[in-house]
């Protein structure tokens, strides 16, 4: 499982989403990018044996 909430980003993206209280709501590409090398990160990590 990958954990957002420890990421140092991830508490200004949750105020920016209002905590989700209303589904998502368009996300700022700034976080678009953060999200993104998490995904890369952990798609290269479960390559490794």
């Amino acid at each position: 499982m990958i954990r957002l909430d420890e990421l140092p980003w991830f508490a200004r993206l949750l105020r920016s989403q209002g905590n989700f209280g209303f589904g998502l709501a368009p996300i700022d590409p700034e976080f678009v990018t953060y999200l993104e090398a998490v995904a890369a990160e952990a798609s290269s990590a479960m390559d490794r044996p």
